[in-house]
């Protein structure tokens, strides 16, 4: 960061130490014009349009055409994008409704179509872990859920479906918190740098780039970028 050039007279000072006490003064101005533009510029790029699908039907052609009339519906009925959420589901369970998850010790955890966490179960509604419509109505609404926590964003609601929201806000803000976003703030560094959750992340991406003919990666300052120029382009 470069400083200012001042200019001053001769007898404007009484001491050098009025003349540092000036110039001192004339760095912080100028320090702190910076770094609220740089802030600002900040602002604007953390605020650019993330990735937003828009798709209003999914045709089964990712496989899982018995559930094509589900995913639907569900989708619908939560306010998601119906590709999207096929191309979530194909990630989570390759539309095989016997699916079964296991956590990191290696002991079964999540269960169906949407790999729904048997701790979910009396929350969501879920009797028979391996019924179709009770997996995509609950995953379908815990994924609408994290998508509004994650103010529309819906890589970061991907993250929080698949490590968890607080290890998502542990890794965004510091604070370990389950149920809420603490600051409900956009960031290009919004989900944990876990290799399995950034893994995941890009398949559903491919997924749902297969259905949709898109070419969408997981990088958000490209994503961002890609979606204005759409959006621009529209004007």
């Amino acid at each position: 960061m470069g400083l200012p050039i001042m200019r001053y007279d001769e007898d404007q000072f009484s001491s050098y130490k009025d003349l540092y006490i000036y110039y001192k003064d004339a760095t912080k101005r100028y320090q702190n014009q910076r770094y609220k533009e740089i802030s600002e510029a900040q602002a604007k790029k953390e605020n650019a349009p993330l990735f937003a699908p828009v798709s209003d039907e999914y045709k089964g052609s990712l496989g899982g055409i018995l559930y094509k009339d589900k995913i639907n519906k569900y989708a619908k009925e939560f306010g998601l994008d119906p590709n999207f959420f096929a191309a979530f589901i194909k990630q989570e369970s390759s539309f095989n409704p016997k699916a079964i998850g296991k956590d990191d010790k290696g002991d079964k955890s999540s269960y169906g179509l949407a790999q729904i966490h048997e701790s979910n179960f009396e929350k969501y509604g879920i009797t028979d872990k391996f019924d179709p419509d009770q997996s995509l109505k609950a995953g379908a609404q815990i994924f609408s859920e994290e998508l509004k926590k994650s103010d529309g964003d819906y890589i970061q609601a991907l993250a929080a479906y698949n490590a968890g929201r607080g290890n998502v806000n542990l890794w965004l803000y510091g604070v370990y918190d389950k149920d809420n976003n603490p600051r409900s703030a956009k960031s290009k560094y919004g989900v944990p740098n876990f290799p399995t959750t950034t893994e995941y992340i890009e398949k559903v991406l491919d997924n749902y780039n297969q259905l949709t003919g898109s070419d969408y990666k997981y990088e958000y300052e490209e994503l961002s970028a890609k979606i204005k120029n759409k959006d621009d382009n529209k004007k």
